[in-house]
């Protein structure tokens, strides 16, 4: 959530939608509820890596899918530390 409330503030003049996707229970996701944030939950590989390399910004989790998405990403990358090492040019969260 705290990830969340920082790129509302850095992305406030281009008023930005957020797209989360995982996978399990809806019900796990309530908190993320918001009239800004668009929840993708339990959907395709393809939509999901689609949707993920495609964004303006991307914030990777400590996973190889996202990290993959980021590799092939043209956006900002915002990267989660995970035994992956980022690309030079992706911001680390830990700067937010």
């Amino acid at each position: 959530m705290f990830i969340i409330q920082r790129l509302r503030g850095l992305y406030a003049a281009r008023n930005p939608v957020f797209h989360l996707f995982s996978q399990g229970p809806s019900v796990q996701f309530a908190r993320y509820e918001s009239p800004d944030t668009v929840l993708h939950v339990n959907e395709s590989v393809e939509s999901t890596f689609t949707a993920m390399v495609l964004a303006d910004v991307l914030v990777t989790g400590a996973t190889s899918f996202s990290y993959t998405a980021g590799l092939l990403s043209e956006g900002t990358v915002y990267y989660i530390p995970f035994w992956h090492a980022p690309l030079p040019d992706w911001k680390s969260v830990a700067t937010l």
